[in-house]
C-alpha cells in the first residue's frame, strides 16, 4: 500500500480517538486511591446515565490502573457513549453501595476533535467484622450459615470449624446479623427448673430469636468490629402431628 494512504488512514484514525483521564479517590479521606482497575464499557445512555447492567457485566473495552496518586489515563478511546467501572480490594465503587434506590452510574461522551473527557472514580473502605457463633455453653458451632442484611440486601457466610466468621462491611449502612438454625444439630439442653424441651430459634445479633430486638450493624469507613459473639437463641419446642 502507497506510503500516502498509511499517513492519511493513520490522520483518520487519530483524529476519531480521544483520551479520557480522571482519578479514583476515597469517599471518606478525599485522597486517590492506587491500584484500582478502571475499565471503560460502551453503554446506552439514559438522561446521562449509563445503565448499571451494562457497566456491571459488560466487556472491558479499555482498562488501566490509577497511579499513586490514584490518576489513570486512557489515549486514543474512539468515538461513542461509555461508563467507568473501578475496581480494587477492599474497597466498592460507591455506585454499587448498598441502598434501596441505587444511583446509575453516569455515562459521557467520547468525540473526536473535542477536549479531553474528565470523569473522577469515588470508592467506599470496606469496613470489616469478625466473630464467633457459640451454643448454650459456649462452644464454637461449626459450619453454621449467618446472614447480614439490609432492606432487600443480603449477603451471607458459613463459620469454620472453631464457629469463627469474618464479613467485610458497606461502612454507613445499617445492617442486621442472624443465624440459622441447620437439621442436624445437637438440641440445646432443656429449660433449667422446669426441664421444658428446648429447640434452636433463628437468632439475631447478638443472641434473640426476637427481630425486633436486634441490635443493628454500622460502621464507618475502615472501621472495624472485631471478636463479636451471636449465641444461639433457645426457644420452647412444641410437637406438630398430622395426617
Amino acid at each position: 500500500m502507497p506510503k500516502l494512504v498509511w499517513v492519511v488512514m493513520l490522520a483518520a484514525a487519530q483524529a476519531g480517538a480521544q483520551r479520557v483521564e480522571g482519578t479514583v479517590v476515597d469517599t471518606s479521606s478525599g485522597n486517590g486511591i492506587p491500584g484500582v482497575t478502571v475499565d471503560l464499557v460502551h453503554t446506552t445512555s439514559t438522561a446521562g446515565r449509563a445503565r448499571i447492567g451494562e457497566i456491571a457485566e459488560g466487556k472491558a473495552l479499555y482498562s488501566t490502573t490509577s497511579d499513586q496518586q490514584g490518576r489513570f489515563r486512557f489515549d486514543d478511546v474512539a468515538d461513542g457513549t461509555y461508563g467507568a467501572r473501578y475496581r480494587a480490594a477492599n474497597y466498592q465503587d460507591e455506585t454499587w453501595a448498598p441502598t434501596l434506590n441505587p444511583t446509575p452510574p453516569p455515562a459521557f461522551e467520547v468525540k473526536a476533535g473535542g477536549d479531553p473527557v474528565k470523569i473522577q472514580g469515588r470508592m467506599i473502605h470496606f469496613g470489616r467484622m469478625t466473630g464467633r457463633l457459640v451454643n448454650d455453653k459456649g462452644e464454637g458451632i461449626p459450619n453454621a450459615a449467618l446472614d447480614l442484611s439490609s432492606g432487600h440486601l443480603t449477603m451471607g457466610t458459613n463459620t469454620d470449624k472453631e464457629g469463627k466468621f469474618s464479613l467485610p462491611i458497606s461502612p454507613g449502612i445499617a445492617y442486621t446479623l442472624d443465624a440459622i438454625p441447620q437439621l442436624g444439630w445437637k438440641p440445646p439442653a432443656p429449660e433449667e427448673g422446669s426441664g421444658r424441651i428446648l429447640a434452636w430459634a433463628q437468632t439475631f445479633y447478638p443472641g434473640t430469636a426476637d427481630p425486633n430486638a436486634a441490635v443493628k450493624i454500622k460502621l464507618p469507613a475502615g472501621g472495624e468490629l472485631l471478636d463479636v459473639v451471636i449465641k444461639m437463641a433457645a426457644v420452647p419446642a412444641h410437637a406438630v402431628r398430622g395426617v
